[in-house]
């Protein structure tokens, strides 16, 4: 019989479940389907739904109704701020209903921009969310050459918590590091494709190895695994982006984007068994995907939210195991270690050997929410 192991409240601070929007490879309930058999206790969704991003508070409402109906899990959305949308009006009410507010410096979905944002355009948001953010953190999704600028004007000058989302580049790593030496709220996060899988994977797998920011090279990816091992970046996030297989053979047809790939029911497996192999120790990766996260959103966890999972070691060789809509993964073929056994959240079991016993929905906004 397998070892079994216990895990605290697991996290994922980025995710794309794309509802309400045009992109129909994922709903709420679908994904947070797929959060649950992957073990997380709470997921933060991003606001750049396609067609429908979330940019007032309208649509953050929509988003809490649909998750006290479907989610599987609790979940917490952040909302949306770009220099053309002239929303800055929204922030104050939509930062009751959010987590945390997002920033894109470059092209991404749903953020169609021929070229970097300059950093001052952002100036007039970050301004107003000064007063009305509630202390909640700043996402920000870095363009080429405007981290920097963002450091400054975010932690330095109005003193808010900076959190760099899905580096790629150890460069920008070591700007986040430059600025914790000097005492600045700055933190990042890395995804488990940015160190798992690299730029070579664009030659096989066309556009389903596509995503923003792109993969780093095997010297990068090996370095940002490192960087993760050592505690310089605080957070895993999976950036769960869910596109159909006939949209990313399309764009691979027409020459378009389909940037993101799905497969948050995979992550803690394909963790463990980077823990087993020695690229990280259990505690950074419980740190990692529990701690720094709940401390990133000021969330108190419960010690009776937890995780159990027998320590079966296996290969993802088939899609049967998929649990997102998306329908594929791009981790076919590598290796795994851990199988979830059952999931309490709040001391009630939510999953248990295969079955599912309730609901947990319930949307979280506040810092200081238990989870």
């Amino acid at each position: 019989m397998a070892e079994t192991i216990t895990l605290p409240a697991l996290i994922d601070p980025h995710v794309h479940f794309r509802e309400p929007g045009n992109n129909k490879a994922e709903t709420i309930a679908s994904g947070s389907l797929a959060a649950l058999i992957g073990g997380y206790a709470l997921v933060a969704d991003m606001p750049n739904n396609p067609g429908r991003p979330t940019w007032d508070v309208p649509r953050l409402i929509e988003k809490h109704e649909i998750a006290r109906r479907d989610a599987y899990i609790p979940m917490a959305f952040n909302a949306g701020s770009q220099p053309e949308d002239d929303n800055i009006s929204e922030l104050a009410n939509m930062m009751h209903l959010a987590i945390a507010l997002k920033g894109y410096g470059g092209k991404t979905t749903g953020i169609d921009r021929a070229t970097d944002y300059e950093g001052p355009e952002f100036e007039p948001i970050i301004k107003e969310y000064a007063q009305v953010g509630q202390g909640k953190p700043y996402l920000w999704h870095s363009g080429e050459d405007n981290l920097p600028y963002m450091i400054d004007l975010v932690a330095k000058r109005y003193g808010i918590h900076l959190h760099v989302c899905h580096v790629n580049d150890p460069a920008q790593v070591a700007l986040v590091v430059r600025a914790r030496n000097d005492d600045l709220p700055v933190s990042c996060g890395v995804c488990p494709h940015h160190i798992l899988k690299t730029s070579h994977d664009r030659i096989t797998q066309g556009k389903f190895a596509e995503m923003q920011p792109p993969l780093a090279d095997q010297v990068d990816a090996e370095k940002l695994a490192y960087l993760l091992a050592k505690g310089y970046i605080q957070n895993i996030e999976s950036d769960h982006a869910p596109h159909t297989k006939e949209a990313k053979r399309q764009a691979e047809h027409t020459g378009g984007h389909c940037f993101g790939v799905p497969s948050i029911e995979h992550i803690v497996p394909l963790m463990l068994y980077q823990v087993k192999r020695g690229m990280l120790t259990y505690e950074r990766l419980v740190d990692a995907m529990s701690t720094q996260p709940a401390l990133l959103f000021g969330l108190a966890r419960r010690s009776d939210t937890q995780t159990t999972w027998s320590l079966e070691e296996g290969r993802i060789e088939t899609e049967k195991s998929i649990m997102s809509s998306a329908g594929w993964t791009p981790y076919l073929g590598m290796n795994t270690l851990g199988r979830l056994v059952e999931s309490r959240i709040s001391g009630r079991i939510i999953y248990r050997n295969g079955g599912i016993f309730e609901y947990a929905h319930r949307p979280i906004s506040q810092r200081g929410a238990e989870i």
